[in-house]
């Protein structure tokens, strides 16, 4: 503790020690001041909470350490602040009282510490200050309720949020809270009032929700929820909020009105779809507007004409009005809402509302759309009904002409042109279809078109009219609404030829007499797009059903057409045996040399194989002797290091060391001779496979071997730089069951012509210096479904094979498989090798065989083989 120097009024000069223990002991720091406010003594607690010595302060005036406290001979008590002696300012209760001692006006201090005190208070000032502004700024109001033992009820708090509910200050609510709960809507005060007795019953948490009026006359939606608590004096406390719901409920409300209204427009679509009478239409109409709009009555009138009054045509519920009058600019004078039937500003009729209550918007303009909709069925109706009226009138026209009259020339014309008068389009004719000649024909006899467009009578001979033939053959209709979109593409090759040819829509509907002619009536437009409607077509089907019974009653024409096309069909028959005759008797020759060569390969392997066998055993035995013979002349050399003179010249005139070292050689390269010649023989066995006439299970890597071994010759010369590279890259493949024997015929057909192309390409100098010719084969597992991205089991084999050579002209490649085909000289290639491949591929095992090529980008074959055999039609 800091010392501190006595005063001349220290209170030792009065001589009571109890008064100096009491002075120095004192917790609370105490000073005197003299008559001009100096310091003239102070206790131990102020040099304490100061932090200095006596002398630092006695004789200063004391507001050089205290702040916020004035002088005054009255007592007194205020709050200042004092700067102790290391700068740290401390909040002070300070008391001033009057001091009189040795006839001098002396003041007695006394300072107590509360910065602490001050401390909280400022952060409780804080914290309220910020739940007020929470308050503020949360959705609705914030508010304590209290109901005392007595029954009594107030609101403690409750935030400025009440304004924008009630428009209530929230200081008239703590003040009155009458001037609140006064505001709840009549309907709705029972179910509060119940509900707040409920909650303090049970103390459970209390919600609410129901209407206010406020002072302005606003109903709002208000939604509030507290939680009570039961205080010591019996009273009950509720902490909770309140918000104004009323945009939500509306919204709620909305969207139950347009969720009926859409139901409601789903029933009106679904019967308006339905067929049947229109009277019984459009009274379930009225049936379902009463129900779901909640109307007193609903009533639809027709106007059949605008000269004619109107006609009621369906009723629902309870009516007292008569139908709305027509003003002079045609607007609809009623007392209730009406809405005009209007179709292509056409007034057709008139829909009335009797309403229970008032609709909303969204209800009339849901209504608005059901009128549209009611007017575009009445009209849709009236057509078909006009439309089925014309279409009886036409079958009976033409059925009196097909009665009376045998002229197929007459009744056709008529057909096109009442066909072309009632559709309203720029052409109709009738063509007759000949699918069996050598070029599809269409012939156009008879036609109705517009003045301004050319004839096209006469035989039509166009490449791009499969598609259209296929139809007519196949007795499907063919309806175009519009060609223009086939504008920019090019694999609808028929469409893109009909809009070459001006036309934008068309109709095209076959028939086929009993005699199996094919015909068909074409309906075509250039103005433009034209749908086709159901009606249309099934008028024009009616039609055709007609023209069919008018030609065959002339069927002879029909008849004397079909003999001579059977003429030719048969002349083509049999240009078609002859060719395929001579490609049999081909074949068989080709099949009888493939034979013999398979049998004399088989016996050459034979007569070859023994020797073979015969030098392979003794070139064992022989290594074995050998190998004795230089161990024994080792041992001599060891063990007689000095030998006669005659056997070191005879050891060195024979080079006795060099034929140590190649002996050995000399075996291991007859033992690989023989092995290579074992390999051929086993390779040439293979080939022929004369002991496999039936299916068998088989690796066609293997087959590809045997293969590329027989023909290594050609792949490497030792006369010539020409060598060909060969690059396998095989997958690991299932067996295959398969004809083994034609398979390889088919490989070494491809992997030869492969080597002729790389042989011819050589002697053109087309590779370059840098370029090796290379042979390359591919073999996998793959699926045969055509979509990549499905996951399928690998059921076909994929055999690739491609060169670098010159390529293969288009005009060559598709002629490539036709049988006698050859580009090779005169007695170089018979033109069968690959045609024969083809059907070993294609009908022998049901797979498939593919060329791809370009010229100067080299050749390459795809085969595909199916694993597990698939019925096939037998090689001939």
């Amino acid at each position: 503790m800091p010392s501190r120097q006595p005063s001349p009024f220290f209170p030792t000069r009065i001589g009571d020690n109890l008064l100096t223990l009491l002075w120095e002991t004192a917790s609370i720091a105490l000073c005197i001041t003299d008559e001009q406010g100096n310091l003239v003594s102070v206790n131990a607690a102020y040099l304490k909470l100061y932090g200095g010595l006596a002398s630092e302060v006695l004789g200063q005036h004391f507001t050089t350490v205290l702040f916020g406290v004035g002088e005054s001979q009255q007592p007194q008590s205020d709050e200042g602040q004092m700067q102790c002696k290391n700068g740290e300012i401390r909040d002070l209760q300070v008391t001033i009282a009057p001091l009189h001692l040795e006839n001098r006006r002396l003041q007695l201090m006394t300072l107590l510490d509360i910065t602490e005190r001050k401390r909280l208070e400022r952060t409780l000032q804080h914290r309220e200050h910020q739940l007020k502004k929470l308050a503020a700024h949360v959705p609705g109001t914030l508010y304590q309720f209290c109901l005392s033992r007595e029954g009594k009820f107030y609101f403690p708090y409750i935030s400025l949020g009440i304004a924008e509910i009630a428009e209530l200050d929230a200081a008239t609510v703590m003040a009155d809270a009458q001037s609140l709960l006064s505001l709840v809507h009549p309907d709705d005060w029972a179910e509060l009032e119940e509900s707040i007795v409920l909650s303090a019953q049970t103390l459970h948490l209390w919600k609410w929700e129901g209407r206010c009026i406020t002072p302005s006359g606003k109903v709002k939606w208000v939604q509030g929820a507290s939680r009570p608590e039961l205080q010591a004096d019996g009273s009950i406390v509720w902490d909770g909020w309140l918000m104004d719901v009323t945009d939500r409920k509306q919204t709620n409300a909305a969207l139950l009105e347009r969720s009926r209204l859409a139901t409601l427009c789903a029933k009106v679509g679904a019967i308006l779809g339905q067929g049947g009478n229109l009277g019984t239409i459009l009274q379930e109409c009225t049936r379902t507007l009463v129900v779901y709009l909640n109307a007193k009555g609903v009533k639809i009138w027709t106007f059949s004409s605008p000269t004619q009054p109107p006609q009621l045509q369906a009723v629902m519920g309870e009516w007292a009005g008569e139908c709305p009058a027509i003003g002079s600019e045609g607007i609809l004078a009623s007392e209730f809402p009406a809405y005009p039937l209007i179709v292509d500003e056409r007034l057709i009729g008139i829909l009335g509302i009797a309403e229970q209550e008032g609709f909303t918007d969204a209800v009339h303009h849901t209504l608005s759309w059901i009128a549209n909709a009611i007017a575009v069925a009445i009209d849709r109706w009236w057509a078909r009904e006009a439309l089925l009226s014309r279409r009886e009138g036409l079958l009976f026209r033409l059925a009196n002409q097909i009665r009376n009259s045998l002229d197929l020339n007459t009744i056709l014309n008529t057909a096109v042109q009442e066909i072309r008068s009632l559709l309203k389009i720029d052409r109709c004719h009738f063509l007759w279809c000949w699918p069996d000649l050598r070029s599809p024909t269409l012939t156009i006899t008879h036609e109705s078109s517009d003045a301004n467009l050319p004839c096209w009578l006469g035989d039509y001979h166009l490449p791009n009219l499969e598609q259209m033939v296929e139809k007519i053959q196949n007795l499907e209709s063919w309806q175009l609404d519009d060609l223009s979109v086939f504008k920019n593409c090019s694999s609808q090759a028929c469409e893109v030829g009909l809009l070459s040819q001006g036309i934008t829509a068309q109709l095209l509907l076959p028939l086929q007499t009993r005699s199996g002619q094919l015909g068909a009536i074409a309906c075509i437009h250039f103005s433009g797009p034209r749908p086709w409607s159901d009606r249309e077509v099934d008028l024009l089907q009616a039609v055709t059903d007609q023209l069919t019974l008018a030609i065959e009653q002339a069927e002879l024409y029909a008849l004397t057409r079909t003999d001579a096309l059977r003429a030719q069909a048969q002349a083509q028959e049999l240009k078609q045996a002859l060719h395929k005759l001579q490609q049999t008797q081909a074949q068989l020759v080709q099949t009888e040399k493939m034979s013999s060569l398979g049998q004399m390969v088989a016996g050459i392997a034979h007569e070859i194989n023994n020797p073979v066998n015969f030098i392979n055993g003794n070139l064992l035995h022989a290594s074995n002797y050998i190998e004795d013979l230089i161990e024994l002349l080792t041992l001599y050399m060891q063990n007689y290091p000095n030998p006669a003179s005659e056997i070191t010249l005879k050891a060195q005139s024979i080079d006795l060391e060099f034929i140590q070292e190649d002996l050995p050689r000399i075996l291991d390269s007859m033992r690989v001779g023989a092995e290579r010649i074992s390999q051929i023989v086993l390779s040439l066995r293979k080939f022929s496979r004369l002991d496999e006439a039936e299916k068998k299970h088989v690796n066609l890597n293997e087959g590809i071997d045997n293969t590329l071994s027989i023909l290594q010759h050609r792949l490497t010369s030792k006369t010539s730089p020409f060598a060909i590279q060969v690059i396998k890259k095989y997958s690991d493949l299932p067996a295959v069951e398969c004809y083994a024997g034609q398979l390889n015929q088919v490989f070494m057909n491809i992997l030869s012509n492969a080597i002729d192309a790389l042989e011819e390409a050589y002697r053109q100098d087309y590779f370059r210096s840098d370029t090796t010719p290379t042979i390359w084969i591919y073999t996998q597992p793959i699926s045969s479904h055509p979509n990549p991205d499905i996951e399928m089991p690998l059921d076909t084999i994929l055999i690739r094979i491609a060169d670098n050579g010159i390529g293969i002209p288009d005009s060559i490649k598709k002629r490539l498989f036709d049988p006698f085909f050859t580009t090779k000289s005169v007695g170089k290639g018979t033109g069968l090798g690959l045609s024969i491949s083809y059907q070993v591929v294609v009908e022998r095992h049901g797979g498939s065989l593919e060329c791809f090529s370009e010229p100067g980008q080299g050749a390459e074959f795809f085969i595909k083989i199916p694993i597990s055999p698939i019925p096939v039609l037998p090689l001939e």
